[in-house]
Protein backbone atom coordinates (compact mmCIF):
# COMPACT_ATOMS: atom_id res chain seq x y z
CA UNK A 1 0.00 0.00 0.00
CA UNK A 2 1.34 3.45 -0.92
CA UNK A 3 2.33 5.85 1.84
CA UNK A 4 -0.30 8.35 0.72
CA UNK A 5 -2.98 5.65 0.94
CA UNK A 6 -1.88 4.73 4.45
CA UNK A 7 -2.05 8.38 5.53
CA UNK A 8 -5.50 8.73 3.98
CA UNK A 9 -6.69 5.60 5.82
CA UNK A 10 -5.44 6.92 9.15
CA UNK A 11 -7.14 10.27 8.56
CA UNK A 12 -10.38 8.48 7.79
CA UNK A 13 -10.11 6.45 11.00
CA UNK A 14 -9.44 9.59 13.03
CA UNK A 15 -12.39 11.42 11.50
CA UNK A 16 -14.65 8.55 12.52
CA UNK A 17 -13.24 8.45 16.05
CA UNK A 18 -13.39 12.19 16.59
CA UNK A 19 -16.77 12.99 15.09
CA UNK A 20 -19.02 14.76 17.61
CA UNK A 21 -21.97 13.03 19.21
CA UNK A 22 -25.40 13.95 17.93
CA UNK A 23 -27.17 15.28 20.98
CA UNK A 24 -29.92 17.70 21.86
CA UNK A 25 -28.39 21.05 22.72
CA UNK A 26 -31.74 22.63 23.53
CA UNK A 27 -34.09 20.40 25.58
CA UNK A 28 -37.03 22.51 24.35
CA UNK A 29 -36.88 20.50 21.13
CA UNK A 30 -36.85 17.00 22.56
CA UNK A 31 -39.91 14.80 22.83
CA UNK A 32 -42.17 15.25 25.82
CA UNK A 33 -42.55 11.49 26.37
CA UNK A 34 -40.28 8.48 26.02
CA UNK A 35 -40.65 4.79 26.71
CA UNK A 36 -37.33 4.62 28.57
CA UNK A 37 -35.48 7.47 30.26
CA UNK A 38 -31.91 6.53 31.18
CA UNK A 39 -30.10 8.85 33.61
CA UNK A 40 -26.31 8.80 33.23
CA UNK A 41 -24.20 8.10 30.13
CA UNK A 42 -21.41 6.11 31.79
CA UNK A 43 -20.56 2.45 31.23
CA UNK A 44 -24.04 1.22 32.12
CA UNK A 45 -26.18 3.98 30.63
CA UNK A 46 -24.54 3.87 27.21
CA UNK A 47 -24.94 0.10 26.98
CA UNK A 48 -28.60 0.26 28.03
CA UNK A 49 -29.43 3.10 25.64
CA UNK A 50 -27.86 1.23 22.74
CA UNK A 51 -29.51 -2.09 23.56
CA UNK A 52 -33.01 -0.75 24.29
CA UNK A 53 -33.03 1.42 21.16
CA UNK A 54 -32.31 -1.64 19.01
CA UNK A 55 -36.09 -1.99 18.93
CA UNK A 56 -37.28 0.90 16.71
CA UNK A 57 -40.59 0.99 18.60
CA UNK A 58 -38.81 1.98 21.85
CA UNK A 59 -38.32 5.72 22.27
CA UNK A 60 -35.21 6.14 24.41
CA UNK A 61 -33.74 9.24 26.06
CA UNK A 62 -30.21 9.23 27.50
CA UNK A 63 -29.58 12.06 29.97
CA UNK A 64 -26.07 13.20 30.97
CA UNK A 65 -25.13 15.85 33.55
CA UNK A 66 -21.76 16.51 31.91
CA UNK A 67 -21.06 17.91 28.47
CA UNK A 68 -19.70 16.23 25.34
CA UNK A 69 -16.29 14.56 25.48
CA UNK A 70 -15.44 16.08 22.09
CA UNK A 71 -14.23 19.53 21.13
CA UNK A 72 -12.87 20.46 24.56
CA UNK A 73 -9.40 20.93 26.01
CA UNK A 74 -9.57 17.59 27.84
CA UNK A 75 -10.38 15.57 24.71
CA UNK A 76 -6.74 14.52 24.07
CA UNK A 77 -6.41 13.47 27.72
CA UNK A 78 -9.58 11.40 27.41
CA UNK A 79 -8.42 9.64 24.25
CA UNK A 80 -4.69 9.15 24.91
CA UNK A 81 -4.35 6.28 27.43
CA UNK A 82 -1.20 7.45 29.26
CA UNK A 83 -2.70 10.87 30.03
CA UNK A 84 -5.64 9.65 32.14
CA UNK A 85 -4.18 11.02 35.45
CA UNK A 86 -4.52 14.56 34.06
CA UNK A 87 -8.31 14.19 34.16
CA UNK A 88 -8.52 14.10 37.97
CA UNK A 89 -9.99 17.38 39.27
CA UNK A 90 -10.41 18.65 35.71
CA UNK A 91 -13.68 20.01 34.30
CA UNK A 92 -14.69 16.45 33.30
CA UNK A 93 -14.46 15.23 36.91
CA UNK A 94 -17.18 15.92 39.49
CA UNK A 95 -14.39 16.81 41.92
CA UNK A 96 -15.79 14.82 44.84
CA UNK A 97 -13.78 14.36 48.03
CA UNK A 98 -14.30 12.00 50.91
CA UNK A 99 -15.05 13.38 54.34
CA UNK A 100 -11.94 13.47 56.57
CA UNK A 101 -11.04 9.87 57.33
CA UNK A 102 -10.49 8.71 60.89
CA UNK A 103 -8.45 5.57 60.16
CA UNK A 104 -6.56 6.43 56.97
CA UNK A 105 -5.26 9.26 54.81
CA UNK A 106 -2.63 10.51 57.27
CA UNK A 107 -0.43 11.68 54.35
CA UNK A 108 -3.29 13.55 52.68
CA UNK A 109 -4.48 17.09 53.20
CA UNK A 110 -7.19 17.08 55.87
CA UNK A 111 -7.18 13.25 55.55
CA UNK A 112 -9.46 13.61 52.51
CA UNK A 113 -9.24 11.51 49.36
CA UNK A 114 -10.23 12.75 45.90
CA UNK A 115 -12.92 10.46 44.48
CA UNK A 116 -12.87 10.94 40.69
CA UNK A 117 -16.15 10.46 38.82
CA UNK A 118 -16.67 11.38 35.19
CA UNK A 119 -18.76 14.48 34.57
CA UNK A 120 -18.78 14.10 30.80
CA UNK A 121 -20.41 11.97 28.15
CA UNK A 122 -19.09 8.46 28.73
CA UNK A 123 -19.08 9.01 32.49
CA UNK A 124 -16.23 7.61 34.56
CA UNK A 125 -15.28 5.35 31.64
CA UNK A 126 -14.05 8.54 29.97
CA UNK A 127 -11.53 9.22 32.76
CA UNK A 128 -10.61 5.85 34.31
CA UNK A 129 -7.52 3.66 33.88
CA UNK A 130 -9.10 1.41 31.23
CA UNK A 131 -8.27 -1.90 32.95
CA UNK A 132 -10.74 -4.68 32.16
CA UNK A 133 -10.94 -7.29 34.91
CA UNK A 134 -14.07 -9.29 35.68
CA UNK A 135 -13.11 -10.67 39.07
CA UNK A 136 -13.53 -14.13 40.49
CA UNK A 137 -16.36 -16.29 39.17
CA UNK A 138 -17.05 -17.24 42.79
CA UNK A 139 -18.02 -13.65 43.64
CA UNK A 140 -20.99 -13.86 41.30
CA UNK A 141 -21.97 -17.21 42.78
CA UNK A 142 -21.86 -15.47 46.16
CA UNK A 143 -24.20 -12.77 44.83
CA UNK A 144 -26.68 -15.44 43.78
CA UNK A 145 -26.47 -17.41 47.02
CA UNK A 146 -26.97 -14.20 49.03
CA UNK A 147 -30.29 -13.34 47.40
CA UNK A 148 -29.47 -12.01 43.92
CA UNK A 149 -31.04 -14.97 42.16
CA UNK A 150 -30.16 -15.24 38.48
CA UNK A 151 -26.75 -13.59 38.93
CA UNK A 152 -24.47 -16.63 39.33
CA UNK A 153 -21.40 -16.76 37.09
CA UNK A 154 -22.94 -19.44 34.90
CA UNK A 155 -25.96 -17.21 34.34
CA UNK A 156 -24.12 -13.94 33.67
CA UNK A 157 -21.13 -15.17 31.62
CA UNK A 158 -23.06 -14.64 28.38
CA UNK A 159 -23.46 -10.96 29.23
CA UNK A 160 -19.72 -10.51 29.65
CA UNK A 161 -19.24 -12.22 26.31
CA UNK A 162 -21.99 -10.29 24.51
CA UNK A 163 -20.21 -6.95 24.76
CA UNK A 164 -16.68 -8.22 24.07
CA UNK A 165 -14.38 -7.88 21.12
CA UNK A 166 -11.42 -9.83 22.48
CA UNK A 167 -8.14 -9.17 20.65
CA UNK A 168 -5.88 -11.46 22.68
CA UNK A 169 -4.87 -14.15 20.15
CA UNK A 170 -4.80 -17.15 22.51
CA UNK A 171 -8.31 -16.28 23.77
CA UNK A 172 -9.93 -15.96 20.35
CA UNK A 173 -11.58 -19.39 20.65
CA UNK A 174 -12.13 -19.33 24.40
CA UNK A 175 -15.61 -20.13 25.70
CA UNK A 176 -15.14 -17.27 28.18
CA UNK A 177 -14.78 -14.63 25.47
CA UNK A 178 -16.28 -13.37 22.24
CA UNK A 179 -15.10 -11.47 19.19
CA UNK A 180 -16.80 -8.70 17.21
CA UNK A 181 -18.71 -7.15 20.11
CA UNK A 182 -18.76 -3.35 20.63
CA UNK A 183 -16.18 -3.29 23.45
CA UNK A 184 -12.53 -3.90 22.56
CA UNK A 185 -10.63 -5.93 25.15
CA UNK A 186 -6.93 -5.88 24.38
CA UNK A 187 -3.53 -6.56 25.89
CA UNK A 188 -0.60 -4.16 25.96
CA UNK A 189 2.79 -4.95 24.41
CA UNK A 190 5.20 -6.49 26.95
CA UNK A 191 8.05 -4.46 28.38
CA UNK A 192 11.47 -5.96 29.26
CA UNK A 193 10.34 -6.06 32.91
CA UNK A 194 7.31 -8.26 32.31
CA UNK A 195 9.39 -11.45 32.55
CA UNK A 196 10.69 -10.24 35.93
CA UNK A 197 7.16 -10.11 37.34
CA UNK A 198 6.11 -13.44 35.84
CA UNK A 199 9.25 -15.28 36.96
CA UNK A 200 9.05 -13.79 40.45
CA UNK A 201 5.46 -14.93 40.89
CA UNK A 202 6.26 -18.35 39.37
CA UNK A 203 9.07 -18.77 41.90
CA UNK A 204 6.49 -18.45 44.67
CA UNK A 205 4.32 -21.14 43.10
CA UNK A 206 1.85 -18.93 41.21
CA UNK A 207 1.07 -20.02 37.67
CA UNK A 208 1.10 -17.70 34.69
CA UNK A 209 -2.53 -17.54 33.56
CA UNK A 210 -4.72 -15.49 31.24
CA UNK A 211 -6.72 -12.75 32.94
CA UNK A 212 -10.50 -13.24 32.79
CA UNK A 213 -10.26 -16.91 31.87
CA UNK A 214 -12.06 -18.42 34.86
CA UNK A 215 -8.92 -19.18 36.89
CA UNK A 216 -8.68 -16.93 39.93
CA UNK A 217 -5.22 -17.38 41.43
CA UNK A 218 -2.10 -16.62 39.40
CA UNK A 219 -0.20 -13.91 37.55
CA UNK A 220 -1.43 -12.50 34.25
CA UNK A 221 -0.87 -9.68 31.78
CA UNK A 222 -3.59 -7.07 32.21
CA UNK A 223 -6.47 -6.64 29.79
CA UNK A 224 -7.39 -3.12 28.73
CA UNK A 225 -10.06 -1.21 26.82
CA UNK A 226 -7.70 0.34 24.27
CA UNK A 227 -8.25 0.24 20.52
CA UNK A 228 -6.19 1.92 17.80
CA UNK A 229 -4.02 3.27 20.62
CA UNK A 230 -6.96 5.16 22.15
CA UNK A 231 -9.37 4.74 25.05
CA UNK A 232 -12.22 2.59 23.81
CA UNK A 233 -15.15 3.14 26.15
CA UNK A 234 -18.80 2.21 25.79
CA UNK A 235 -19.58 5.69 24.48
CA UNK A 236 -17.46 4.94 21.43
CA UNK A 237 -18.34 1.27 21.17
CA UNK A 238 -22.09 1.35 21.85
CA UNK A 239 -23.48 4.86 21.48
CA UNK A 240 -21.68 6.33 18.49
CA UNK A 241 -22.96 3.62 16.13
CA UNK A 242 -26.48 4.01 17.60
CA UNK A 243 -26.93 7.78 17.51
CA UNK A 244 -28.24 7.69 13.98
CA UNK A 245 -31.35 5.93 15.24
CA UNK A 246 -34.47 8.09 15.06
CA UNK A 247 -35.76 6.62 18.33
CA UNK A 248 -32.69 7.54 20.43
CA UNK A 249 -32.07 11.03 21.82
CA UNK A 250 -29.30 12.21 24.11
CA UNK A 251 -29.27 15.41 26.16
CA UNK A 252 -26.12 16.69 27.90
CA UNK A 253 -25.54 19.33 30.59
CA UNK A 254 -28.74 18.10 32.26
CA UNK A 255 -28.58 17.77 36.06
CA UNK A 256 -31.38 15.46 37.17
CA UNK A 257 -32.91 16.82 40.36
CA UNK A 258 -35.36 13.99 40.98
CA UNK A 259 -37.55 11.24 39.61
CA UNK A 260 -41.17 12.35 39.31
CA UNK A 261 -43.28 9.84 41.23
CA UNK A 262 -47.05 9.64 41.61
CA UNK A 263 -48.98 6.87 43.34
CA UNK A 264 -45.66 5.07 43.90
CA UNK A 265 -45.00 4.94 40.17
CA UNK A 266 -42.20 6.69 38.27
CA UNK A 267 -43.74 9.20 35.86
CA UNK A 268 -40.58 10.85 34.51
CA UNK A 269 -37.71 13.06 35.60
CA UNK A 270 -37.03 16.69 36.37
CA UNK A 271 -33.67 18.17 35.36
CA UNK A 272 -31.88 21.50 35.21
CA UNK A 273 -30.26 22.63 31.97
CA UNK A 274 -28.35 25.93 31.98
CA UNK A 275 -30.36 27.21 34.94
CA UNK A 276 -33.77 26.26 33.54
CA UNK A 277 -35.89 23.42 34.92
CA UNK A 278 -37.34 20.86 32.49
CA UNK A 279 -39.38 17.72 32.91
CA UNK A 280 -39.91 14.77 30.62
CA UNK A 281 -42.36 11.88 31.00
CA UNK A 282 -42.01 8.13 30.58
CA UNK A 283 -44.54 5.63 29.29
CA UNK A 284 -42.61 2.68 30.67
CA UNK A 285 -39.60 3.18 32.97
CA UNK A 286 -36.96 5.45 34.39
CA UNK A 287 -33.59 3.69 34.74
CA UNK A 288 -30.87 5.24 36.90
CA UNK A 289 -27.31 4.65 35.70
CA UNK A 290 -25.67 7.67 37.32
CA UNK A 291 -23.16 5.59 39.25
CA UNK A 292 -22.43 4.69 42.85
CA UNK A 293 -22.55 8.31 43.98
CA UNK A 294 -25.05 9.76 41.49
CA UNK A 295 -27.85 7.19 41.54
CA UNK A 296 -28.40 7.10 45.33
CA UNK A 297 -28.35 10.91 45.43
CA UNK A 298 -31.16 11.05 42.86
CA UNK A 299 -33.19 8.47 44.79
CA UNK A 300 -32.86 10.39 48.05
CA UNK A 301 -33.89 13.66 46.40
CA UNK A 302 -36.92 11.78 45.02
CA UNK A 303 -38.12 10.64 48.45
CA UNK A 304 -36.53 7.18 48.42
CA UNK A 305 -34.03 6.49 51.18
CA UNK A 306 -33.46 6.37 54.94
CA UNK A 307 -36.07 8.12 57.04
CA UNK A 308 -33.59 10.31 58.92
CA UNK A 309 -32.06 11.70 55.72
CA UNK A 310 -35.41 12.46 54.13
CA UNK A 311 -36.63 14.16 57.29
CA UNK A 312 -33.49 16.29 57.58
CA UNK A 313 -33.76 17.32 53.92
CA UNK A 314 -37.51 17.93 54.26
CA UNK A 315 -38.20 15.56 51.37
CA UNK A 316 -41.62 13.83 51.55
CA UNK A 317 -40.93 10.10 52.07
CA UNK A 318 -42.17 7.66 49.44
CA UNK A 319 -40.13 4.51 50.10
CA UNK A 320 -38.00 4.04 53.23
CA UNK A 321 -35.12 1.81 52.15
CA UNK A 322 -31.35 1.90 52.94
CA UNK A 323 -30.16 3.99 49.98
CA UNK A 324 -26.57 5.19 50.36
CA UNK A 325 -25.54 2.55 52.86
CA UNK A 326 -23.16 -0.41 52.39
CA UNK A 327 -20.63 1.67 50.37
CA UNK A 328 -17.59 -0.45 49.45
CA UNK A 329 -14.30 0.36 47.76
CA UNK A 330 -10.89 -1.26 47.55
CA UNK A 331 -8.21 0.11 49.87
CA UNK A 332 -4.81 -0.08 48.18
CA UNK A 333 -1.24 0.67 49.22
CA UNK A 334 1.80 1.25 47.02
CA UNK A 335 5.17 -0.31 47.79
CA UNK A 336 8.23 1.25 46.18
CA UNK A 337 10.77 -1.33 44.97
CA UNK A 338 14.16 -0.01 43.88
CA UNK A 339 16.18 -2.06 41.40
CA UNK A 340 19.10 -1.96 38.99
CA UNK A 341 17.26 -2.12 35.67
CA UNK A 342 15.83 0.53 33.31
CA UNK A 343 12.29 1.58 34.23
CA UNK A 344 9.83 4.15 32.88
CA UNK A 345 10.20 7.80 33.82
CA UNK A 346 7.80 10.67 32.93
CA UNK A 347 10.23 12.33 30.54
CA UNK A 348 10.14 9.14 28.47
CA UNK A 349 6.37 9.51 28.04
CA UNK A 350 6.79 13.17 26.99
CA UNK A 351 9.77 12.49 24.70
CA UNK A 352 9.31 13.96 21.22
CA UNK A 353 10.22 10.67 19.54
CA UNK A 354 7.53 8.91 21.57
CA UNK A 355 5.07 11.70 20.73
CA UNK A 356 5.76 11.22 17.02
CA UNK A 357 5.44 7.46 17.41
CA UNK A 358 2.00 7.95 18.89
CA UNK A 359 0.93 10.65 16.45
CA UNK A 360 1.74 8.61 13.35
CA UNK A 361 1.42 5.01 14.54
CA UNK A 362 -0.80 5.15 17.67
CA UNK A 363 1.79 3.04 19.52
CA UNK A 364 4.42 3.58 22.21
CA UNK A 365 4.20 4.73 25.82
CA UNK A 366 1.38 7.19 25.15
CA UNK A 367 -0.77 4.28 23.97
CA UNK A 368 -0.14 2.39 27.23
CA UNK A 369 -0.94 2.78 30.93
CA UNK A 370 2.17 4.41 32.37
CA UNK A 371 3.92 1.07 32.88
CA UNK A 372 1.06 -0.95 34.40
CA UNK A 373 1.60 -4.46 33.09
CA UNK A 374 0.55 -7.43 35.19
CA UNK A 375 -1.61 -8.64 38.08
CA UNK A 376 -0.91 -11.27 40.73
CA UNK A 377 -4.16 -12.41 42.31
CA UNK A 378 -3.93 -14.57 45.43
CA UNK A 379 -5.56 -15.85 48.58
CA UNK A 380 -3.86 -14.42 51.68
CA UNK A 381 -4.78 -17.53 53.66
CA UNK A 382 -4.43 -20.68 51.52
CA UNK A 383 -6.39 -22.65 54.12
CA UNK A 384 -9.40 -20.31 53.95
CA UNK A 385 -12.78 -21.82 53.15
CA UNK A 386 -13.66 -18.69 51.15
CA UNK A 387 -13.61 -19.59 47.46
CA UNK A 388 -12.44 -16.29 46.02
CA UNK A 389 -9.06 -14.48 46.32
CA UNK A 390 -8.76 -11.50 48.64
CA UNK A 391 -5.53 -9.82 47.49
CA UNK A 392 -4.16 -8.49 44.22
CA UNK A 393 -0.73 -7.05 43.43
CA UNK A 394 -0.46 -4.78 40.38
CA UNK A 395 2.99 -4.46 38.82
CA UNK A 396 3.87 -1.06 37.33
CA UNK A 397 7.27 -0.45 35.74
CA UNK A 398 7.60 3.09 37.09
CA UNK A 399 7.88 5.02 40.37
CA UNK A 400 5.45 7.72 41.42
CA UNK A 401 8.42 9.64 42.86
CA UNK A 402 9.20 10.94 39.37
CA UNK A 403 5.78 12.53 38.86
CA UNK A 404 4.92 15.02 41.64
CA UNK A 405 2.05 16.47 39.60
CA UNK A 406 0.14 13.24 40.18
CA UNK A 407 0.67 13.63 43.92
CA UNK A 408 -0.66 17.20 43.88
CA UNK A 409 -3.91 16.28 42.12
CA UNK A 410 -4.17 13.34 44.51
CA UNK A 411 -4.41 15.82 47.44
CA UNK A 412 -1.26 14.53 49.09
CA UNK A 413 0.27 16.77 51.72
CA UNK A 414 3.06 18.97 50.38
CA UNK A 415 5.45 17.97 53.16
CA UNK A 416 5.09 14.31 52.14
CA UNK A 417 5.46 15.15 48.44
CA UNK A 418 8.75 16.90 49.20
CA UNK A 419 9.99 14.11 51.45
CA UNK A 420 8.62 10.56 51.18
CA UNK A 421 7.18 10.82 47.67
CA UNK A 422 10.41 12.22 46.20
CA UNK A 423 12.92 10.05 48.07
CA UNK A 424 13.64 7.88 45.01
CA UNK A 425 13.51 10.61 42.38
CA UNK A 426 16.10 9.92 39.70
CA UNK A 427 16.39 6.23 40.62
CA UNK A 428 15.08 3.19 38.82
CA UNK A 429 12.31 1.24 40.43
CA UNK A 430 8.85 -0.30 40.10
CA UNK A 431 5.62 0.09 42.05
CA UNK A 432 3.75 -2.84 43.51
CA UNK A 433 0.22 -1.82 44.36
CA UNK A 434 -1.44 -4.09 46.92
CA UNK A 435 -5.23 -4.12 46.66
CA UNK A 436 -7.61 -5.60 49.20
CA UNK A 437 -10.25 -7.16 46.96
CA UNK A 438 -12.92 -7.71 49.60
CA UNK A 439 -12.75 -5.19 52.44
CA UNK A 440 -14.85 -5.64 55.55
CA UNK A 441 -15.13 -1.87 56.15
CA UNK A 442 -18.34 -0.23 54.95
CA UNK A 443 -19.03 3.43 54.28
CA UNK A 444 -22.01 5.59 53.37
CA UNK A 445 -23.33 8.37 51.15
CA UNK A 446 -25.59 11.14 52.44
CA UNK A 447 -26.90 14.48 51.19
CA UNK A 448 -26.72 17.93 52.72
CA UNK A 449 -28.95 19.53 50.08
CA UNK A 450 -31.59 18.65 47.50
CA UNK A 451 -29.75 20.81 44.95
CA UNK A 452 -28.24 18.34 42.42
CA UNK A 453 -25.23 20.63 41.99
CA UNK A 454 -24.22 20.27 45.67
CA UNK A 455 -21.81 17.34 46.17
CA UNK A 456 -22.93 14.39 48.29
CA UNK A 457 -21.31 13.64 51.63
CA UNK A 458 -19.20 10.54 50.98
CA UNK A 459 -17.61 8.59 53.82
CA UNK A 460 -15.88 5.44 52.53
CA UNK A 461 -14.74 4.65 56.10
CA UNK A 462 -11.52 3.12 54.76
CA UNK A 463 -9.75 0.77 57.18
CA UNK A 464 -12.42 1.27 59.85
CA UNK A 465 -12.40 -2.49 60.39
CA UNK A 466 -9.00 -3.73 61.63
CA UNK A 467 -9.36 -6.93 59.58
CA UNK A 468 -8.61 -4.90 56.45
CA UNK A 469 -5.26 -3.82 57.90
CA UNK A 470 -4.39 -7.40 58.79
CA UNK A 471 -4.91 -8.64 55.23
CA UNK A 472 -3.06 -5.70 53.64
CA UNK A 473 -0.05 -6.48 55.85
CA UNK A 474 -0.15 -10.02 54.45
CA UNK A 475 0.05 -8.41 51.02
CA UNK A 476 3.18 -6.50 52.04
CA UNK A 477 4.73 -9.75 53.29
CA UNK A 478 4.00 -11.29 49.90
CA UNK A 479 5.82 -8.40 48.18
CA UNK A 480 8.76 -9.05 50.50
CA UNK A 481 8.73 -12.68 49.38
CA UNK A 482 8.67 -11.58 45.74
CA UNK A 483 11.76 -9.38 45.95
CA UNK A 484 13.68 -12.27 47.56
CA UNK A 485 13.13 -14.49 44.52
CA UNK A 486 16.11 -15.12 42.21
CA UNK A 487 14.73 -13.01 39.35
CA UNK A 488 14.30 -9.94 41.58
CA UNK A 489 17.62 -10.50 43.31
CA UNK A 490 19.35 -10.46 39.92
CA UNK A 491 18.31 -6.78 39.62
CA UNK A 492 19.14 -6.06 43.28
CA UNK A 493 15.54 -5.33 44.27
CA UNK A 494 14.99 -3.66 47.65
CA UNK A 495 12.44 -1.54 49.51
CA UNK A 496 14.86 1.30 50.03
CA UNK A 497 14.68 3.49 53.17
CA UNK A 498 11.99 3.05 55.82
CA UNK A 499 9.35 5.69 56.42
CA UNK A 500 10.63 7.95 59.20
CA UNK A 501 7.12 8.75 60.40
CA UNK A 502 6.71 5.20 61.68
CA UNK A 503 10.20 4.54 63.05
CA UNK A 504 8.98 4.97 66.62
CA UNK A 505 7.74 1.41 66.02
CA UNK A 506 9.93 -1.65 65.50
CA UNK A 507 11.16 -1.67 61.90
CA UNK A 508 9.31 -4.22 59.74
CA UNK A 509 6.92 -5.15 62.55
CA UNK A 510 3.20 -5.46 61.88
CA UNK A 511 2.74 -2.28 63.92
CA UNK A 512 5.20 -0.43 61.65
CA UNK A 513 3.35 -1.55 58.54
CA UNK A 514 -0.03 -0.66 60.03
CA UNK A 515 1.33 2.85 60.60
CA UNK A 516 2.63 2.92 57.00
CA UNK A 517 -0.71 1.75 55.57
CA UNK A 518 -2.72 4.30 57.53
CA UNK A 519 -0.49 7.03 56.10
CA UNK A 520 -0.23 5.93 52.48
CA UNK A 521 -3.36 3.92 51.70
CA UNK A 522 -5.13 5.19 48.58
CA UNK A 523 -8.62 4.48 47.21
CA UNK A 524 -9.01 1.83 44.54
CA UNK A 525 -11.68 4.03 42.89
CA UNK A 526 -14.10 1.14 42.38
CA UNK A 527 -17.01 2.21 44.62
CA UNK A 528 -20.12 0.00 44.70
CA UNK A 529 -23.18 -1.07 46.69
CA UNK A 530 -24.93 2.18 47.65
CA UNK A 531 -28.10 0.69 46.07
CA UNK A 532 -27.43 -2.89 47.06
CA UNK A 533 -29.09 -5.69 45.08
CA UNK A 534 -30.52 -8.79 46.72
CA UNK A 535 -33.72 -10.40 47.91
CA UNK A 536 -36.62 -7.98 48.26
CA UNK A 537 -37.15 -9.46 51.74
CA UNK A 538 -33.64 -8.46 52.82
CA UNK A 539 -33.75 -5.22 54.81
CA UNK A 540 -30.27 -4.21 53.60
CA UNK A 541 -31.21 -4.11 49.89
CA UNK A 542 -32.51 -1.31 47.67
CA UNK A 543 -33.26 -3.26 44.48
CA UNK A 544 -34.31 -6.82 43.81
CA UNK A 545 -32.65 -9.21 41.36
CA UNK A 546 -34.73 -7.59 38.58
CA UNK A 547 -33.10 -4.24 39.53
CA UNK A 548 -36.46 -2.67 40.42
CA UNK A 549 -36.37 -0.18 43.29
CA UNK A 550 -38.31 -1.65 46.18
CA UNK A 551 -41.71 -0.05 46.66
CA UNK A 552 -41.75 1.86 43.35
CA UNK A 553 -43.20 0.83 39.97
CA UNK A 554 -41.36 1.72 36.77
CA UNK A 555 -38.03 2.61 38.40
CA UNK A 556 -34.81 0.61 38.23
CA UNK A 557 -31.14 1.09 39.02
CA UNK A 558 -28.64 -0.64 36.73
CA UNK A 559 -25.08 0.44 37.49
CA UNK A 560 -22.20 -0.25 39.89
CA UNK A 561 -24.27 0.95 42.84
CA UNK A 562 -26.31 -2.28 42.83
CA UNK A 563 -23.28 -4.59 43.13
CA UNK A 564 -23.78 -6.37 46.48
CA UNK A 565 -20.16 -7.53 46.97
CA UNK A 566 -17.30 -5.75 45.26
CA UNK A 567 -15.58 -7.56 42.39
CA UNK A 568 -12.20 -6.61 40.91
CA UNK A 569 -11.89 -3.51 38.70
CA UNK A 570 -15.65 -2.98 38.64
CA UNK A 571 -16.09 -1.50 35.17
CA UNK A 572 -16.33 -4.92 33.52
CA UNK A 573 -19.00 -6.01 36.01
CA UNK A 574 -20.92 -2.75 35.48
CA UNK A 575 -21.10 -3.33 31.72
CA UNK A 576 -22.30 -6.87 32.38
CA UNK A 577 -25.00 -5.51 34.72
CA UNK A 578 -26.26 -3.23 31.95
CA UNK A 579 -26.28 -6.05 29.39
CA UNK A 580 -28.34 -8.25 31.70
CA UNK A 581 -30.61 -5.32 32.62
CA UNK A 582 -31.35 -4.75 28.94
CA UNK A 583 -32.42 -8.38 28.56
CA UNK A 584 -34.63 -8.20 31.66
CA UNK A 585 -36.31 -5.01 30.45
CA UNK A 586 -36.83 -6.29 26.90
CA UNK A 587 -38.35 -9.49 28.26
CA UNK A 588 -40.76 -7.60 30.47
CA UNK A 589 -41.67 -5.26 27.60
CA UNK A 590 -43.35 -8.24 25.94
CA UNK A 591 -45.72 -8.31 28.94
CA UNK A 592 -46.04 -4.57 29.63
CA UNK A 593 -47.51 -2.84 32.62
CA UNK A 594 -50.64 -0.74 32.12
CA UNK A 595 -49.74 2.63 30.53
CA UNK A 596 -48.86 5.58 32.74
CA UNK A 597 -51.98 7.73 33.15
Amino acid sequence: MKKSSVCFLWMAVLLVLLRPLRSIECPEYMRRRYDYIIVGSGSAGTVLAARLSENPDHRVLLVEAGESDRERKETPYIDIPALYPLLVNSSVDWGYYSVPQRFSGYAFNNRQFPLPQGKVSGGTFSINRMIYQRGSRHIYDYWASSGATGWSFREILKYFRRSEDISVPELARSTYHEQCGPLRVSRLPPSPLLSLYLKGANSLGYRTINCNEGIDVGVCRIHTNIKFGERWNTLKGFIRPALGRRNLDMVTDAHVSKVLISNRRAQGIEFIHRGISFSVQTDKEVILTAGTYGSPAILIRSGIGPADQLQRLQVPPISLIPVGESLQDHPTVNIRVLLKAPTIKPHAIADQVKNNQYLFQRTGLLAELRGTEALLTLQSDPTSIIAYPDLQITFTSALGDHDPMIDFVGNKNLSFIKSWYSIARGQDGVTMNIKLLHPVSRGSLKLNSVDPRVPPVIDPAYLSNPEDIRVLIKGIRKVQDLIKTPSFQEVQASFGPSFSGCLHLARDSDAYWECYIRHFMEPGHNPVSTNKMGSVNDGSTVVGPDLKVKGIIGLRVADASIIPEITDYTNAATIMVAEKAADIIKSEAKNPLPPVP
